[in-house]
């Protein structure tokens, strides 16, 4: 299979550093190990709101490390992105 190549094994190792790395924050920093409320709307809710807060984040990480020109410039490459999936309604995926 392709993680068993070098190549496979070489983005598969970068994507735990990225990814999953988002996830696990995600589970542990901001409550997503269990949904707070039933319902699939509330719990929908509950992950737009972690990943709002993740990108939240990350836009003020870069806004205190960098110049203001240039932390525009990158916050701009953080804006939510909607994705449309099978069943009806949106999700905020996680940049």
């Amino acid at each position: 299979a392709f993680t068993h190549t070098e190549y496979g094994k070489k983005i598969y190792a970068r994507r735990k550093e990225t990814i999953e790395r988002s996830f696990a924050d995600s589970k542990e920093l901001h409550g997503l190990r269990y949904c707070r409320m039933r319902g699939l709307a509330k719990a929908a809710e509950q992950c737009l709101l972690t990943a709002a807060v993740q990108n939240m984040k990350k836009i003020a990480n870069i806004l205190s490390n960098r110049d203001i020109l240039q932390s525009v410039k990158r916050c701009l490459l953080f804006l939510p992105t909607y994705t449309k999936p099978a069943g009806k309604g949106r999700v905020l995926s996680v940049i």
